[in-house]
């Protein structure tokens, strides 16, 4: 160890044998070891192996509903650095020993109950060997990149071997991380999850745990549903549609539009799916697109599109015309909606009586104020 400390020998990485430096490669390896690397660089590097590599760590979650239809995708953070930029409201925070911030099991909780309560933590084990690994290769990197290498040919020679050690190193650090995963602890909502399982098991009931805590209506929706089933909507001639599907969910898109419409006379479509697709909703756009589709042939909406409003039944637009409206993006993104106002009973009451006495009709296929005039 004091030999290698000193730079007269070497570890080759290889076989895990010692080999004596001559003069030139002594200089070599001590302006390696005077390199300087921020743990940024560190952070970034374990980084692109965990988050872009084979590891478990892929940033995606199928949750286990409706035949995993909801995907839900994490921003990645190592450390204090974050892999991409944001773009999801969830995220996977995979924390090393060279984050200072947390010490203990009792940082890690407090965190993910507080500041981090939209991530996954994951702490790697306190071993650091990955990291002196990494570190080294970086080193070696950083002074390849910054020495010329066209001095004689034996220097080439050693700078190649640095090279090759370098390779090795992350070789040997990337087997290490996948250990060390296998072996980190999993914190989500101010928990630590407790369990034999493998890490991936681990990491998914933590996903699915952080889900559920943040898209808590989520499980309004009870029925998936595609545009045959909008288009189908606004088939006259369709069968009954149960109307359990999606119950909650309607009632609380129209709650919020409700209050929507009190600050703008009409709220667009595109503000809508913005809205639902978010937290504490996680709906799909077919999701949103049916809901929005149901509540207009219920007589609940006003749809308009371009600022002109739209009558579904005298306006004599196809079913499949009318689908479109909602699932082509060139077209919903002219779309907005109103919420109708509740029509008191007495006053449809008297419509229809005014109806059977005055033009002899005494049924209609809807109690929607405009739809009765309109038939």
């Amino acid at each position: 160890t004091i030999l290698v400390n000193q730079e007269f020998v070497e570890n080759n990485l290889s076989d895990k044998t010692y080999e004596f430096l001559t003069d030139a490669e002594q200089d070599i390896t001590r302006d390696i070891k005077n390199q300087q690397i921020e743990s940024g660089d560190i952070s970034r590097q374990i980084s692109d192996y965990l988050f872009e590599g084979k590891s478990a760590l892929n940033g995606a979650y199928s949750y286990p509903k409706l035949n995993g239809r909801y995907i839900f995708n994490f921003d990645k953070k190592i450390d204090n650095v974050d892999s991409v930029q944001h773009r999801n409201p969830l995220t996977v925070h995979v924390v090393t020993p060279l984050d200072g911030d947390f010490q203990n099991e009792t940082d890690f909780l407090q965190a993910s109950s507080g500041i981090e309560s939209n991530a996954v933590l994951v702490a790697l084990p306190a071993t650091s060997d990955y990291i002196d690994q990494v570190r080294r290769a970086l080193k070696i990197e950083h002074f390849v990149n910054t020495n010329p290498t066209g001095r004689d040919e034996r220097y080439k020679i050693m700078v190649d071997a640095r090279q090759g050690e370098r390779v090795q190193l992350l070789k040997q650090a990337n087997i290490q991380m996948t250990n060390a995963l296998d072996d980190a602890d999993v914190y989500v909502g101010g928990r630590k999850i407790e369990s034999e399982a493998s890490f991936k098991n681990r990491l998914d009931a933590a996903m699915k745990l952080l889900i559920d805590n943040n898209y808590r209506k989520l499980d309004y929706i009870n029925a998936a549903k595609s545009e045959k089933d909008i288009q189908d909507l606004f088939d006259p001639d369709r069968l009954s549609i149960d109307e359990g599907d999606n119950r909650q969910a309607l009632d609380a898109l129209t709650d919020w539009l409700i209050q929507e419409n009190q600050n703008n006379t009409h709220v667009t479509m595109t503000s809508i799916l913005s809205k639902f697709r978010g937290i504490p909703y996680g709906y799909t756009e077919e999701d949103i697109e049916w809901l929005l589709a149901k509540l207009v042939t219920d007589g609940k909406l006003k749809m308009f599109f371009n600022g002109s409003p739209i009558n579904t039944l005298s306006d004599g637009i196809s079913s499949k015309a009318m689908t479109e409206f909602f699932t082509k993006k060139q077209k919903r993104t002219n779309l907005a909606f109103q919420v109708r106002p509740e029509i008191p009973a007495n006053k449809i009451k008297k419509m229809r009586e005014v109806a059977a006495e005055v033009f002899d009709k005494k049924t209609f296929d809807s109690d929607n104020e405009e739809q009765m005039v309109s038939e």
